[in-house]
């Protein structure tokens, strides 16, 4: 019975620092989140802050673009040098993605969902 009882004890432990866990998780959420709405009694409205948040959110994809562009080139120009086809239909699909990361900001602010 000790080693039934020793388990259970055990698992107790585990599920409390779970719950614990969790309790601090969604705290620490529910807090960060209520600093937005703090900031919209400076005379701002939800409209802006949220156009703000996706232009600051399409600023880092366009980053990513760049980034993701550079290293699809290189992949192409090693795919031609090794005649690999398979390669080669990647690295051109990773050149598309990367270019259409870099002109979301551009197409969403046309459209007029971003500032």
């Amino acid at each position: 019975m000790s080693k039934i009882s020793n388990f259970l004890s055990k698992s107790k432990e585990k599920v409390k620092k779970a719950r614990n866990a969790i309790t601090v998780g969604l705290g620490t959420v529910a807090l960060s989140t209520s600093t937005a709405y703090a900031a919209l009694g400076d005379g701002l409205n939800a409209d802006t802050t949220m156009k703000n948040i996706i232009g600051q959110v399409l600023n880092i994809v366009r980053y990513v673009g760049v980034l993701l562009l550079v290293w699809a080139v290189i992949q192409l120009v090693l795919a031609f040098k090794n005649e690999d086809g398979d390669s080669k239909s990647r690295a051109a699909m990773m050149v598309g993605i990367a270019l259409v990361l870099i002109g979301m900001k551009s197409v969403l602010q046309a459209i007029g969902l971003a500032i």
